[in-house]
């Protein structure tokens, strides 16, 4: 797998949507509804187009239509990130969680991972 580094972003880049996202509830990840080898409680949720995992059905996804400005925020900076490199459909908001390796059986084609916030460490590729 190839790894490419793309442009580093200055913090105001991601202000918008910080503030955003520091105004909302995201949601609880647990147990029931959890991966395997995520931490039993996490923060997390899914903007974009989406496939069901248990209905199969191709759609928008809840969040996107429930903070449909987030959604645009998202799509704005995703834009402008992957800058015509990547047709991205959605994105995947983890916070303050840290992720074991894990590849997602589900995504089709390329993935990219953006990490913005006050944080230690986040290394690691493979």
């Amino acid at each position: 797998m190839d790894v490419i580094h793309l442009e580093h972003r200055n913090k105001e880049f991601f202000e918008p949507l910080y503030t955003m996202l520091s105004k909302i509830t995201i949601p609880c990840k647990t147990i029931t509804n959890n991966r395997r080898g995520f931490p039993a409680k996490h923060r997390a949720f899914t903007f974009g187009m989406t496939t069901g995992r248990f209905n199969g059905k191709t759609d928008l996804s809840y969040y996107s239509k429930k903070y449909p400005y987030i959604y645009d925020e998202l799509m704005r900076i995703g834009q402008i990130i992957c800058d015509g490199v990547l047709n991205f459909k959605s994105v995947h908001i983890n916070n303050n969680v840290i992720c074991p390796k894990h590849k997602d059986s589900k995504n089709i084609g390329q993935s990219v991972l953006v990490s913005f916030g006050d944080y230690v460490g986040g290394g690691g590729f493979y």
